[in-house]
């Protein structure tokens, strides 16, 4: 028996040393890997072709850091911190694969913080759907790295210099509770990928543009089908925004009595109050907004504040903001005819019976809808003044 007890001892030794010593089989350094940080997709415009006899339809831009800048001198000097590759192919895989040739090293897209899809890519349907549905297959490819459309190319977005340095992902928002971006400008792709499986190809993605030396977001592009139909301004964003109830740290300024005064939300919701389908589909949004007046004037003799004043104000911005809001609603329905704001969803979720009614026709009752908008808005904070 003590033996058995033993050799039992002996066994169990053996197999921790074993199981310690155990690597992963498939396990590659992390010298032996480039890890890329951003990708621009763009439809390739010159008609050159693959080796297997099939166009190469994609222009992909790799960005990968410069390791051994930031390293041996923590961020300073003049050297890069990026670099940038691009790459023909005939789909989204083989592109990858041959640009895995130029680097002679894996690519590793666990870390990839930003993704760009050119316009004329994203003005062909086919490519949208087959990169998206790459991007939803591919493991590393994390479901929040935020996605923009560029005014121009992907390509050239992703090599514009700011102020004498490469572009740095400074749209790569990881804590999202302490940016300044408002919430409508900050789409993923997991909300993308969700959006356009929901609503039969809807979507709306942020646009990235470059002017002058700076890199800048403002707008977006509004898709149906999975096709690309159009722009969207920024007030008009603004206005999209409010109707989603996700303007939270967003910006409204209005001028009054000549003085401008700018508005900063901390809490807005929307809501379907009431919805009726006769001759035509009848609904009530209403929308609740908190938030502070940042800044006003010195001169509280000339313009006193408060609260009568308050009251004023909070009135003139309900008004101007529901003004925005009945011009992008009239947009959707007559230009672009897509329920962008998904009032289906609502509709579906708190009025089952007339969602029913009017499910199979929705697209059609949605152009001539009649929708009314309430604003209800409330200063919280004004700060400190004399």
């Amino acid at each position: 028996m003590g033996q058995l007890i033993k050799k039992g001892k002996y066994f169990c030794v053996i197999f921790i040393v074993l199981f310690l010593l155990t690597a992963c089989w498939d396990k590659q350094e992390i010298d032996d890997q480039q890890f890329v940080i951003s990708i621009g997709i763009d439809k390739n415009m010159e008609d050159t072709m693959s080796s297997s006899v099939l166009p190469n339809r994609y222009l992909i831009t790799y960005t990968t850091p410069n390791l051994a800048t930031i390293q041996s001198k923590g961020g300073g000097g003049t050297e890069p911190f990026r670099f940038s590759q691009s790459t023909v192919g005939d789909t989204m895989t083989g592109t990858t694969k041959k640009a895995i040739t130029h680097y002679l090293e894996p690519l590793n897209f666990d870390h990839v913080k930003t993704i760009i899809l050119g316009k004329a890519l994203a003005e062909d349907k086919r490519l949208v759907q087959e990169v998206l549905d790459y991007l939803d297959r591919n493991p590393q490819f994390s479901r929040t790295i935020p996605i923009f459309i560029a005014d121009g190319t992907a390509k050239e977005v992703l090599e514009q210099k700011e102020e004498g340095r490469t572009f740095r992902n400074r749209y790569a928002i990881q804590d999202r509770d302490i940016t300044a971006i408002p919430d409508e400008l900050i789409i993923d792709i997991g909300k993308v990928l969700s959006q356009l499986e929901n609503s039969g190809g809807t979507t709306f993605i942020p646009k990235i543009f470059i002017s002058e030396k700076n890199i800048g977001i403002s707008g977006g592009a509004i898709f149906r089908d999975y096709q690309f139909q159009g722009w969207l301004e920024e007030r008009e964003v603004r206005a999209l925004s409010w109707l989603l109830g996700k303007n939270r740290r967003g910006y409204f300024p209005i001028s009054y009595q000549e003085t401008y005064i700018p508005y900063e939300v901390s809490n807005v919701t929307s809501n379907l109050i009431s919805a009726s389908y006769d001759e035509f589909l009848k609904v009530k949004l209403e929308i609740k907004t908190e938030g502070d007046m940042s800044e006003y004037t010195l001169d509280s003799s000339q313009f006193p504040i408060n609260t009568e004043w308050i009251k004023e104000i909070e009135d003139e911005m309900e008004k101007q903001i529901e003004k925005e809001i009945k011009e992008l609603i009239y947009k959707l329905q007559r230009e672009y005819k897509v329920d962008i704001f998904r009032l289906n969803n609502k509709l579906r979720i708190k009025h089952p019976k007339i969602w029913k009614e009017i499910e199979k026709n929705y697209d059609k009752i949605f152009e001539n809808a009649q929708i009314e908008v309430e604003i209800k808005l409330s200063i919280r904070r004004i700060g400190m003044y004399l």
